[in-house]
């Protein structure tokens, strides 16, 4: 039977692929996970700091960066929400390790 053939579920891994530890897998995208929410906060930060200044500097007024601020960190919350309490489990992780190693 030819490889194109072989029909394998999508949580069956293939000879080619190493065998993680289950404990090592959770530890990998839970740092990625706290890695994307870092570099989110970043923007966060830095682009209303941006809008804040941008206020500040033609005159104040109403403080329309509170709408960039309420709404980007309810998102922002959201994700950090579900970086705490969202269960990683191998068949979360799996695909993206196959993804990873296609490209």
């Amino acid at each position: 039977m030819s490889p194109l053939a072989r029909q394998d579920s999508p949580n069956t891994p293939t000879s080619a692929e190493p065998e993680l530890d289950k404990d090592q897998m959770r530890a990998v995208a839970q740092v990625q996970r706290w890695h994307d929410f870092k570099a989110h906060l970043g923007a966060y930060l830095l682009i209303n700091a941006v809008l804040i200044i941008v206020w500040a500097v033609t005159g104040g007024g109403t403080f329309w960066p509170g709408i960039s601020l309420a709404a980007w960190g309810r998102g922002l919350s959201s994700q950090h929400f579900l970086n705490s309490f969202s269960p990683i489990t191998t068949e979360r992780v799996r695909p993206e390790l196959r993804r990873q190693r296609d490209r």
